[in-house]
């Protein structure tokens, strides 16, 4: 058994590596909401609200070490880390911004209420 000071083990191949891209922009998110309320009557409220969500620059992270459908299956009993287009590392992920959300709608509510005599 060896000295190990620090209490970690040995890391052997492959290597997981991930890098992110060089132009890589701040992921944003935006929330918003627009509404109105209106009596209709003495006992009656309608309350109608726009509510929405915005996502820019969203993360990604794409593996580019990533073996093709099949390649396992038509390959048996071979190491699948043999078979991967960067030999010597199992995943290489690349993190990048390019992904966007935004998700809308609209909320409305009527409340009645009694009126005191």
């Amino acid at each position: 058994m060896a000295d190990n000071p620090v209490g970690t083990t040995a890391r052997t191949f492959p290597l997981v590596m991930t890098m992110q891209d060089k132009v890589f922009n701040h992921p944003t998110a935006y929330d918003f909401s627009a509404g109105v309320q209106r009596e209709l009557t003495f006992s009656t409220v309608v309350d109608v609200t726009y509510v929405g969500r915005l996502g820019r620059n969203l993360q990604r992270e794409r593996n580019l070490n990533q073996l093709q459908p099949g390649t396992i299956q038509a390959n048996q009993g071979i190491n699948p880390n043999a078979l991967r287009p960067y030999l010597g590392s199992a995943r290489f992920g690349c993190r990048r911004t390019p992904a966007s959300q935004r998700t809308t709608g609209c909320r409305s509510a009527s409340i009645a209420g009694t009126t005191a005599a």
